[in-house]
């Protein structure tokens, strides 16, 4: 099968969710070799100046580009018509393009007026390109969960620019474009490859735009703009806060601790591999009855894994620390553990968010985005001043929490979605939590681990004889 078309039985989701977490597997992988290089090779104020730049672009791309591409995933899940797809694919690229190359006009500018910026601006307005790039290339193939061709595209991506990274560094190039040739070479050469593959399917209308289109996705992805933005605030406007604060040396740090605690976004890169697109297909086609059900089972799997993390986190953050960073940043490991409940309810809202989105609720979801990044601002004023990192993380925690929340509240007056029994997993949990950080301050070292592998696997069969997860997923297992 090409790159256009995709299945929605159970076998094929499973397969997709199997691959996406397999992918992300590798990719914290190369974190764990790479991580430890760059903090013993680059300074904080460095790091802290990556993370600026990633966390700019994350939010400008979506904004510059009037978030077409995201808001026409809708009509592409339900469309394997090769001619409609190759009119719309064609007038969403043509349209970004345009949009994004006039709406960087004004950070040329910045860069005329203030010299002390222009380098920083130069490699965001770079960034912002390679990324579009990227991610025109991989749309396709995510839309039409072609996990194979990403797990390959992704594969390349990420360990040959671990791999160009590595020789730099070992060659003492310890500055920002350490981080930056090796990523963008790389994405640039897969995208190209990615290109090849989609024209061989379908040709490219250079100039074409189909306004009809375009309109029907501008109702979808207008109301989006300002989700994205409000998602940037609730989880990465504390950096700024932080650094005006606190200085970039303390984002840096920050920036460790958000690289360690992010094994749990394992789980919602994976889930982002086929939530949207198979929720999307299965509501718009009025297949409810099959969207419970699988509804159903991703909840249980995730959740159970979202739990397991947790409690993975509170005996083995410091060990985490030591292996991926140095003793120097010892200080993270509570941050680490408020972060991993904070990514832990971000995944939860990221479920309930795709449920909406197949729905055309973008209001719904404008809405709850809002309040929550008004609240996230003030927790943000009130908390990161005088507690730093710690009222950083907590402001994360509590933004993911509100959200999360006030999406289930909404997302019942909208659709009726199956009962979950979570109440015994919750309690065991939770129980378990509370024993990882009493041995972590109480026991040493070797104690703790011992009893954190004991009471991982306890949990792990709690989980399976109460037959939470369900049965195809126990023989994978």
């Amino acid at each position: 099968m090409g790159l256009i078309g995709f299945e929605t039985n159970e076998k094929a989701i499973f397969g997709n969710a199997l691959g996406g977490l397999f992918f992300q597997f590798l990719i914290r992988f190369k974190g764990v070799i790479i991580l430890p290089l760059i903090v013993h090779y680059l300074s904080k104020e460095t790091i802290a100046d990556w993370r600026i730049i990633t966390t700019t672009v994350s939010v400008l791309l979506p904004l510059l580009t009037l978030n077409i591409l995201d808001g026409s995933g809708l009509y592409f899940a339900s469309d394997f018509d090769k001619k409609s797809i190759e009119k719309k694919y064609s007038s969403i690229i043509n349209l970004s393009f345009v949009l994004l190359l006039f709406s960087i006009i004004p950070l040329f500018i910045k860069i005329k007026h203030d010299p002390e910026l222009a380098e920083l601006l130069i490699l965001i307005i770079s960034t912002l390109f390679v990324n579009y790039i990227f991610k025109i290339a991989v749309f396709i193939p995510q839309v039409y969960q072609k996990t194979k061709k990403l797990l390959i595209v992704n594969f390349i991506s990420e360990y040959l620019s671990a791999a160009i990274t590595y020789y730099l560094l070992y060659n003492n190039w310890s500055n920002i474009y350490t981080l930056v040739i090796p990523i963008f070479t790389i994405n640039i050469i897969v995208s190209i490859w990615l290109f090849i593959l989609l024209l061989k399917e379908i040709k490219f209308r250079l100039f074409y735009i189909d306004f009809e289109f375009i309109k029907k996705t501008l109702k979808i992805s207008l109301p989006l703009i300002p989700v994205f933005f409000t998602e940037w605030i609730i989880s990465s406007f504390c950096i700024y806060i932080l650094e005006y604060y606190h200085g970039k040396k303390i984002v840096g740090e920050f920036s460790i601790a958000l690289s360690i605690s992010t094994l749990i976004l394992t789980l919602k890169a994976t889930l982002q591999y086929f939530w949207f697109s198979t929720c999307s297909n299965l509501i718009v086609n009025n297949n409810i009855e099959k969207f419970n059900n699988f509804y159903l089972v991703i909840s249980k799997v995730f959740l159970f894994g979202i739990l397991l993390c947790f409690i993975f986190y509170s005996f083995f953050s410091n060990d985490l620390i030591l292996l991926l960073s140095s003793k120097e940043y010892s200080s993270m490991n509570i941050p680490i553990n408020i972060l991993n409940f904070g990514f832990g309810f971000m995944i939860l809202a990221t479920m309930l968010n795709g449920i909406l989105y197949a729905l055309s609720k973008t209001k719904v979801i404008l809405y709850i985005n809002i309040i929550t990044a008004f609240i996230s601002i003030l927790i943000a004023y009130l908390t990161i001043p005088s507690y730093g990192v710690i009222g950083a993380s907590a402001c994360i925690l509590i933004s993911n929490l509100i959200l999360y929340l006030g999406m289930l509240i909404l997302i019942k007056k909208q659709i009726n979605l199956p009962k979950l029994n979570i109440f015994p997993l919750l309690f065991f949990s939770f129980l378990f939590i509370t024993i990882g950080f009493y041995s972590f301050y109480n026991f040493e070292p070797l104690i703790n681990t011992g009893i954190g592998i004991l009471i991982l696997t306890i949990f792990t069969i709690i989980g399976l004889k109460l037959e939470f997860l369900p049965k195809k997923l126990k023989n994978i297992i």
